[in-house]
């Protein structure tokens, strides 16, 4: 592997431990709290969200549920957890000198609340979130943000994610792709499924 100078990690499933959120977080929550919406416009509404063309206050009134001065998102988004090993790999990146990037298809305003209530910020360099920039992976779009702000060639940057198809905008444009999974898709990519395997693979 090239010498590495920055690492950039997907959100759900890697930075986070549940990587079907929405079906398996977000639609449960929906429905508990006045939702009467299908799976389908669920769908619509979350994806066109995650590409800012809403905010999330809408996006609570047009599911169908009362966002109570953002006390209801606040409540979801308890739900989620960082996946063990996360805060010691940024913590050895760091002493590394090696900037951590985060880049996800998220909802803006919930990623920005997420990484503040964990703590990251202190950690990571920069968020390159599809809410903010327009575009969700695997859009080409969302990978040629990221490779903007970053101090380095994308091919001196692992691209980390927990789906093969995600990675692939990103490989486009030169970035290193990885596989976090414990069930490995066959997809010719390197593969690890935890934050120590990850740091032996990338430096040793």
């Amino acid at each position: 592997m090239a010498r590495i100078k920055a690492i950039a990690l997907d959100a759900m499933g890697v930075i986070y431990t549940e990587g079907e959120d929405l079906w398996n977080l977000l639609a449960p929550f929906l429905s508990k709290h006045g939702c009467t919406q299908s799976d389908a416009e669920i769908h619509t509404l979350y994806v066109s969200c995650c590409l800012g063309e809403m905010t999330s206050q809408e996006f609570w009134k047009r599911a169908g549920c009362n966002w109570d001065g953002g006390a209801l998102e606040d409540d979801y988004l308890s739900r989620y957890a960082l996946t063990a090993g996360l805060m010691d790999f940024l913590k050895q990146m760091r002493e590394m000198s090696i900037p951590v990037f985060c880049i996800s298809n998220d909802i803006a305003e919930w990623a920005m609340k997420r990484r503040k209530a964990f703590g990251l910020e202190e950690y990571l360099t920069g968020w390159v979130i599809s809410g903010n920039v327009g575009f969700r992976k695997p859009d080409l779009g969302i990978s040629q943000a990221l490779a903007k702000v970053l101090p380095c060639h994308p091919h001196e940057c692992v691209f980390v994610d927990d789906r093969s198809r995600n990675i692939e905008g990103g490989r486009e444009i030169g970035f290193l792709p990885l596989l976090f999974s414990s069930k490995p898709e066959g997809a010719g990519y390197p593969v690890v499924s935890n934050f120590r395997d990850l740091k032996t693979l990338v430096f040793g």
